[in-house]
């Protein structure tokens, strides 16, 4: 998700040379939702075995057109809708800062809760984008009731894996595959990157196909 350390990455994070960049593509990633833009931010996440809590990028705010709608989804062992779709960036930040992170991840429940909001949307075309460095660990819904009901939507889904070589963590690693099985069914695709460092061209290529 949006999130310190992910997007921005953390070799940008302090590099005044490759901050730069990543907020360029940040911005071009944004720039290409035609109506609505749906952002999400983990409360926490199982990395290598340890729980993380990062705070909310700094993209979030910084980048975003005074005109834009966008709404919340967190998500932990279960999702919350944080905010409703809302132009005030007051509401969000402070509804953010509110967060306590804990528990595990519930990707596809986080996917299912987010579907009924794209039919709220007043505009014509939404996307969806999921960013995952590991594999579901707490949702209720199977893969295949998720897959079902993204071919009852209208939604375009994107997946990105974070799936690094050479480590091998004590939670279990993301699926690419599981990860298609929802993205290709909705018209969308799953592109696979080794490091974080890596998001900013994986968006940006997703970003310049939703254009």
């Amino acid at each position: 998700g949006l999130e310190e350390g992910l997007f921005p990455s953390e070799h940008s994070a302090f590099d005044a040379d490759r901050l730069p960049e990543e907020r360029r593509l940040c911005y071009v990633g944004l720039t290409r939702a035609m109506q609505r833009l749906y952002l999400t931010h983990a409360e926490s996440r199982r990395i290598f075995g340890r729980t993380s809590y990062r705070d909310p990028s700094r993209f979030l705010f910084e980048l975003l057109d005074p005109a834009d709608e966008f709404m919340v989804l967190s998500f932990n062992h279960r999702p919350h809708a944080v905010t409703d779709w809302t132009r005030d960036r007051g509401i969000v930040h402070s509804a953010l800062g509110g967060l306590v992170p804990f528990g595990g991840t519930a990707i596809y429940d986080a996917v299912m809760t987010a579907l009924p909001f794209m039919e709220t949307r007043s505009e014509r075309r939404a996307a969806l984008l999921v960013i995952s460095d590991g594999a579901d660990s707490a949702s209720d819904v199977t893969l295949g009731g998720l897959r079902s009901a993204m071919l009852r939507s209208d939604a375009f889904a994107y997946a990105i894996a974070i799936n690094p070589s050479g480590t091998v963590p004590i939670n279990a690693q993301v699926n690419p595959a599981t990860l298609r099985e929802i993205t290709d069914t909705s018209g969308g695709r799953t592109e696979i990157v080794a490091d974080t460092a890596d998001l900013a061209a994986a968006t940006a290529r997703i970003a310049d196909e939703l254009n």
